[in-house]
Parts: structure tokens; C-alpha cells; sequence
């Protein structure tokens, strides 16, 4: 049955939008949308109306948390905010380069850059709009090919401008590639960046892949990896690739994946998905900035022998193809044995033996400390290493710890200065720790 100009517009709005999830930092620029349609253009949604789609685009992009940027004035507010994010010199710079380049250069042919580079430049301040904002992490004009540019300067030049750095995770974008059986399509895919050269005129990249595979895409393919959040069972949340959750959460979609869903609810990168197997219920989220900065040891780091933890686990019935949550209790981390922890009870079992159990990480978390625990002083208040506020009262670190403990948020006390730490935030006392 053929489709409705209206269903091919909003067939084709939502293979952009989730084109932008997966590679593009939920960005949608016209870029975006006239690559999309010409990848689909022998299909019957590739034959859209632009206006329509691009119209569905806009009226979902809110729920589907996706930013849009498909107008002139669109584009230069985003190059405002770029350009916010520089410092003075380096716009200095890129103004007096685009000056260097005369009519060769695009970028003076590029009126929203060229008036946003003037407004930056000019005595007023800066907007309210475009402080303290993120800036997309898209290209926002088109930068001429440095030819004259000494090699390895250029490289140098490129990888900064990319935000990448050696050794890093990094996403490279699906791309069409043509075989012999004609055109097909290569999705996203993560890996470590190992290296940067020049090749035919070309930046490009070594990534080496998840199961150790090299492969050499351009560096303008590739982006920094974004992250979400796991959580299994109401277990510790796991930070996991971007583009794995969103493979999860497609699959979880498919016919075949839906054979071992029970019920699913999905939006906006966030999903709520449960199993009929033994993953029982999973949930997905986008990781915050915090949990990005937070250090996630590898699994076998996470516990050394005899740290008290608090164990979740679970077990599954295969009778009704449900997982169950068990009570928690505090154990003592016994070892680790390269695939899971060996935890054993505190409080003794019926048999006045503590029992010992196999948990996995996600079964497990940090014991965390009470309100009792909390110095009966003021505390500092530091976010990753810079301090934010004094005096916090020991009354209101207090109720921190509580609404901790009632969310079940991964939280220690450091044994060192007795600060309260979550993630990259910590409230230290206002005193040494021979005072306290």
C-alpha cells in the first residue's frame, strides 16, 4: 500500500532525526536533511516534500531532544555561541585568516559567520542567549583546504579543531561505501583513535575497533564518543557508548527483538525496556555532564578485598520468564575472579555461616555513610576540583546524605578528609582531619 505524502514526510522526518541521534550529536542541520534524502532518494519516503519534512523535524525535535538548525538565522546564533566558547585570540585569529584568504576563501563568501565574527568583535556584550551555553559539536562552515600548509602542522591543527585526542574514544559516522554487489551502508561504529596523517591530500584517522579491528576513516568522520547511563534491575548504573544504547534500544524494536521484550516504552534516547530473559528490566538514559567527568574504574578495580558493599541481586524464574529482585544486605568483598565478584554476608545465614555469592558489578555498590558520619562543621562545596561555595551547614550536608541514601546514588565518604563525595562533586569539612 503506498504511502500518504503526509506518512512519507514523517517517515522520512524520523530516519533524519534518528540519523541525527547516531551521528551527529542530535544536531539537524540542511546538510543533515539533504544527506538523509539523498541516501533515501529511490525509496518512497525519500520522495518527501523537503518543506513538510523539514517542518515534522521542527515540531518534534523538543520531545526527541534534538536541536535544529536548518534557517540563517538558526545557523548564526549557533556560530555565536561557537564563537563564545573561543578564546578572544583564537577568533582573532580565524577573523584575520578569513582576511588572508581574498576571494579564494569561503568563509568570506559566509554571511552568518562574517556577521557573527563582527558582533563578536564589536564593543557590545555578549547576549544573555549564547553565556555559559554548550555549542553544537557540528561543523559550522566550511573551512578552505590548506594546501599550502606544512603537513604535520596541519594534522596538529586538525586533530585541536576536532576537539579529538589520541587514545581516546571516538565515534565514526555511518557512511555508503560501494562493493561489488553495488552501494551499501556502513552504521556508526566506536573506537580508539591510535592516529592521524595525511593520505592523497586527506586527514585521515587509525581507529582501532571494539574486537581490535583497524580501520582509517577521515578525521572529519569522526566525533567525540557520546556517552548514556545502564541501569539493570535498579542495580548500579553502568556508563556505557551512546551508540550502544541506542542499538539496544533499536533492537529491542525489531520483530526479533521484540520476542524477548514483555513491554517497552522508548523516547528521546531515553528507554525503559523489560526482558522476558534473565537482563529482567533495563533502563537508558543520557549520562549527565558529572557522570561523564566521573572515573569509571575497569570492572576488576571497582573492589578490593574486604570493602563492605551493599549487594542487590536478583534471580530468574524461567516458570514465568520474570527476574526478581532480592532484599539487600551488606557484604564483604572477598575477591574478584576476572568475570565476578565473590561477596560474602555480614549478617550470618540460619545456619550461622555467611553466605557467599557470585555478583556481578551491577549487583553491588559502595556501603554509603549515614547522617551520623556527616563532621559537625561546615563544609566547602568543590565540582571537579574547583571551589564553589563555603559554609555549606553540616545540617544541610546532612539532608544531602539522606536523599542520597532514599535514591540508592552511588556515594562514599573519603576515609582521608571525611568529605562526602558523589561523582565529581564533594563537601569537605572545614577542618583538618586530626580535628575531626
Amino acid at each position: 500500500m503506498a504511502l500518504t505524502l503526509t506518512e512519507r514526510a514523517e517517515h522520512m522526518a524520523a530516519q533524519v532525526l534518528n540519523w541525527a541521534r547516531l551521528h551527529n550529536h542530535r544536531v539537524v542541520t540542511v546538510d543533515v536533511v539533504d544527506a538523509v534524502m539523498s541516501r533515501d532518494k529511490d525509496t518512497e519516503q525519500g520522495k518527501a516534500n523537503v518543506a513538510t519534512v523539514r517542518r515534522i523535524i521542527r515540531k518534534r525535535a523538543a520531545s526527541e531532544r534534538v536541536r535544529v538548525i536548518l534557517t540563517s538565522q538558526e545557523r548564526y546564533w549557533a556560530i555565536r555561541e561557537r564563537l563564545q566558547q573561543m578564546t578572544h585570540a583564537d577568533v582573532i585569529a580565524l577573523a584575520d585568516s578569513i582576511s588572508d584568504g581574498g576571494d579564494d576563501d569561503p568563509r568570506g563568501w559566509d554571511r552568518e559567520l562574517t556577521d557573527a565574527i563582527t558582533a563578536y568583535r564589536s564593543n557590545r556584550p555578549a547576549p544573555t542567549r549564547v553565556r555559559g551555553c554548550k555549542p553544537v559539536a557540528v561543523p559550522l562552515w566550511q573551512d578552505p583546504a590548506p594546501a599550502t600548509v606544512p603537513n604535520p602542522q596541519r594534522v596538529g591543527a586538525a586533530v585541536k579543531a576536532s576537539g579529538l585526542c589520541l587514545g581516546g574514544l571516538v565515534e565514526v559516522a555511518g557512511r555508503e561505501v560501494e562493493t561489488d554487489e553495488g552501494r551499501d551502508y556502513v552504521p556508526a561504529w566506536y573506537g580508539h583513535l591510535r592516529d592521524v596523517w595525511i593520505s592523497d591530500g586527506q586527514i585521515v584517522a587509525r581507529v582501532q575497533g571494539p574486537e581490535g579491528e583497524p580501520a582509517a576513516p577521515l578525521l572529519s568522520d569522526l566525533r567525540p564518543v557520546r556517552w548514556h547511563m545502564r541501569t539493570v534491575n535498579g542495580g548500579t548504573p553502568e556508563r556505557i557508548p551512546t551508540l550502544d544504547a541506542l542499538r539496544e534500544i533499536n533492537h529491542a524494536m525489531t520483530r526479533e527483538g521484540q520476542k524477548s521484550v514483555r513491554r517497552m516504552s522508548a523516547s528521546g534516547g531515553d528507554a525503559q525496556i523489560e526482558y522476558k530473559d534473565v537482563r529482567g528490566q533495563v533502563w537508558l538514559r543520557p549520562a549527565t555532564a558529572a557522570e561523564i567527568a566521573t572515573e569509571q574504574k575497569p570492572e576488576g578495580e571497582r573492589y578490593a578485598p574486604r570493602d563492605r558493599v551493599i549487594v542487590r541481586g536478583t534471580v530468574y524464574r524461567p516458570e514465568d520468564r520474570r527476574t526478581y529482585v532480592l532484599e539487600e544486605y551488606v557484604g564483604t568483598v572477598v575477591n574478584w575472579t576476572g568475570t565476578h565478584y565473590n561477596v560474602r554476608a555480614v549478617e550470618p545465614d540460619e545456619h550461622g555461616a555467611g553466605c557467599l555469592r557470585e555478583c556481578q558489578v551491577r549487583e553491588l555498590r559502595p556501603v554509603p555513610p549515614t547522617v551520623d558520619d556527616v563532621a559537625d562543621v561546615p563544609h566547602d562545596l568543590y565540582l571537579s576540583g574547583e571551589l564553589r561555595h563555603q559554609g555549606v551547614t553540616a545540617d544541610r550536608v546532612r539532608t544531602i546524605v539522606k536523599n542520597l541514601r532514599g535514591k540508592r546514588t552511588v556515594f562514599i565518604q573519603d576515609p582521608a578528609d571525611r568529605a562526602i563525595v558523589v561523582g565529581t562533586t564533594r563537601y569537605v569539612p572545614q577542618v583538618t582531619t586530626g580535628d575531626l
